[in-house]
């Protein structure tokens, strides 16, 4: 393993859920979250993780919450779950499949 890798492993999902959820509602955060991709920090993370800006900016005028932010960083729909159960996060009921691949 990486050397990156070795330094998230040792880190809770818990932990790295809850980072995530404050990064995810930042006006910001596409700018974060393009540079967590190019460095492959997103998959590091969890291998369904990736960042389309195009898609992040179609979303952004209806203010995803933090849960609907993440979903559009699932590369699949597929992906939705194992991401939700790894990072800890809480799926709201209001989820709705926010891209099509």
């Amino acid at each position: 393993a990486s050397l990156r890798q070795a330094a998230l492993d040792q880190l809770s999902g818990a932990r790295v859920g809850n980072e995530l959820r404050a990064l995810l509602t930042l006006p910001n955060a596409a700018k974060a979250l393009a540079l967590m991709q190019q460095d492959g920090v997103l998959e590091l993370l969890h291998k369904g993780l990736r960042f389309d800006a195009e898609l992040w900016a179609r979303n952004q005028a209806r203010q995803p919450s933090a849960s609907d932010a993440l979903a559009l960083l699932c590369r699949r729909e597929e992906d939705i779950d194992s991401v939700f159960r790894a990072l800890q996060f809480r799926k709201s009921s209001s989820l709705k499949r926010l891209h099509v691949q």
